[in-house]
C-alpha cells in the first residue's frame, strides 16, 4: 500500500528534464542583445514575446518525434504554469487571475501557430509576424527583422540536429543572441 502512495507523491520522470528545458529558454530569453541591439522591447509584454519564441524552437523541434509527445506536453504545461505565477506576481487580482491567464495562453498558442506557418511560407512571412508579435508596436528595423529571422532560420536547424535523447534530458543548446543581419 505505501509504495502505491509513494508513486502517487513522486515527482514526474519528466519533471526535472521540463525544468531545465524551460530555465533554458528563460536564461536565452534574458540576453541583453534582444532587448538593446536587436530592439525587442524590454517591457513585460517583450519580455513575454521573447520567451514565447523560444517556446517556439522547443516544440517546433519536438513536433512530429512520438517518443517527445509527453515531454512537449509537460513542457507546454511548464510555460503555461509560468504565465500563471507571472500573472500572480504582477499583482493580477485573483478573480482575474483565470481570465488573463486563459487570454495569454491563447496568444502564446496563437503565436506558436504564427511562427510555424512563418517558417513554412519563408523569410519574408516570418519577418511579417515578427514585426507583428516581437516587436509589437517598437517598428523594428530591417536589419533587426532580419537578423531575428536569420536567429530563428539558425535556431531550428541547430535543434533540428540535437539528439532528442538530450532534449529528453533536458539537454538543449540555443546560440548566441543574433550577431547580426542576414
Amino acid at each position: 500500500m505505501f509504495s502505491s502512495l509513494s508513486r502517487l507523491f513522486r515527482p514526474s520522470p519528466l519533471a526535472e528534464s521540463v525544468r531545465r528545458l524551460y530555465a533554458a529558454i528563460v536564461g536565452q530569453s534574458r540576453m541583453p542583445a534582444f532587448y538593446a541591439r536587436w530592439g525587442v522591447p524590454d517591457t513585460p509584454t517583450g519580455r513575454f514575446e521573447i520567451m514565447a519564441l523560444h517556446g517556439f524552437l522547443i516544440l517546433h523541434r519536438l513536433k512530429g518525434e512520438s517518443k517527445a509527445i509527453e515531454l512537449g506536453q509537460a513542457f507546454s504545461e511548464a510555460i503555461v504554469s509560468d504565465i500563471d505565477r507571472n500573472v500572480r506576481e504582477l499583482g493580477t487580482g485573483d478573480l482575474r487571475v483565470g481570465t488573463e491567464v486563459r487570454h495569454l495562453t491563447q496568444v502564446l498558442y496563437g503565436r506558436f501557430a504564427e511562427y510555424d506557418e512563418g517558417l513554412e511560407t519563408g523569410a519574408a512571412a516570418l519577418g511579417e509576424v515578427l514585426a507583428c508579435n516581437l516587436y509589437a508596436k517598437a517598428a523594428p528595423t530591417p536589419e533587426q527583422n532580419s537578423a531575428m529571422v536569420a536567429y530563428i532560420r539558425r535556431e531550428v536547424a541547430s535543434l533540428a540536429g540535437q539528439p532528442l535523447a538530450e532534449l529528453s534530458r533536458g539537454e538543449v543548446s540555443f546560440g548566441p543572441a543574433p550577431l547580426e543581419a542576414a
